[in-house]
């Protein structure tokens, strides 16, 4: 059994040519083919140096280790193509990692590239909004300035409506204030020497007709008379110049109320004016 020697150098040699880690089939295959061939150069060495031996036992030897390195070299061959699949295999497995690599990069690529088109969206929607909240407040400014028009508008035609009342009012007051006058006037026509009486004060201090009088200067041009005339006529007809200054009185009332009431509407009407013209001041802001 000393032959089996020279095989542990070459066991331990075999594996020296293979850095890379072995899977158990791999040493598997590297132990068997190790092992027949060092069988095979046990059983030749043993032949050569037993030559006391038969010749047919020698050539039973010879033919024993001759199958014997056969069988190494098949398994050499099997474990050579095992290695070739493994190869085979790792270059498959680094195919297949790449490709997962390129997957992976790809996959953040388009998570990347949808983040990015999500923040855009956000951004565009975000402005929208803005949009839509400016335009919002616009239309509510708007709105709410033509309902303020249109107010300023409905006061200022109220303030025009009321103008046209007043002045269709004043001009009723002034129709009235006119007939009565002329009223007036024919009736102190009619009562001449009294009206000449009371102008000239010769019916004395109580009836005597007042400067302030609404027609004093209209008696004074209708008397044209003297004093003692009228004197002596207003002595002859006391109750008649009594009358008559009564209703002078009260013409002079009637007179001075309607020019008050003309006076007050054209106050009005000067103050609706102003109304207005602030109104349409505001409806131009």
């Amino acid at each position: 059994m000393s032959t089996i020697a020279p095989h542990s150098t070459v066991s331990s040699a075999a594996p020296a040519r293979r850095p890379r880690p072995k899977s158990t089939e791999d040493t598997f295959y590297t132990v068997a083919a190790s092992t027949v061939v060092a069988l095979a150069v046990g059983l030749v060495t043993w032949a050569f140096t037993s030559q006391s031996g038969s010749p047919a036992t020698a050539a039973g030897l010879s033919s024993g280790g001759s199958a014997l390195i056969s069988t190494a070299d098949s398994v050499e061959q099997e474990r050579q193509a095992f290695e070739q699949r493994q190869q085979a295999l790792a270059q498959e497995h680094q195919r297949q990692a790449k490709i997962l690599e390129q997957q992976r990069i790809a996959g953040e690529q388009e998570i990347a590239r949808q983040t990015k088109l999500l923040e855009q969206q956000r951004i565009a929607a975000e402005q929208e909004a803005a949009r839509q909240a400016r335009r919002l407040e616009e239309q509510r400014i708007a709105a709410e300035k033509q309902a303020r028009n249109r107010m300023i508008l409905a006061r200022i035609e109220g303030l025009e409506s009321e103008i046209s009342v007043l002045r269709r009012d004043m001009t009723a007051t002034e129709n009235q204030r006119a007939d009565h006058q002329t009223r007036v006037t024919e009736y102190m026509m009619d009562h001449k020497m009294a009206i000449a009486a009371l102008a000239a004060g010769a019916a004395g201090a109580g009836v005597a007709m007042d400067n302030n009088n609404e027609f004093s200067d209209d008696a004074k041009a209708i008397g044209g008379v003297t004093a003692t005339i009228a004197v002596l006529w207003a002595i002859a007809n006391h109750e008649e110049v009594l009358e008559v200054a009564d209703c002078m009185a009260k013409a002079s009332a009637v007179q001075t109320d309607y020019k008050n009431r003309i006076s007050r509407m054209s106050q009005r009407v000067t103050t609706l004016h102003s109304q207005i013209a602030q109104e349409k001041r505001n409806l131009e802001q």
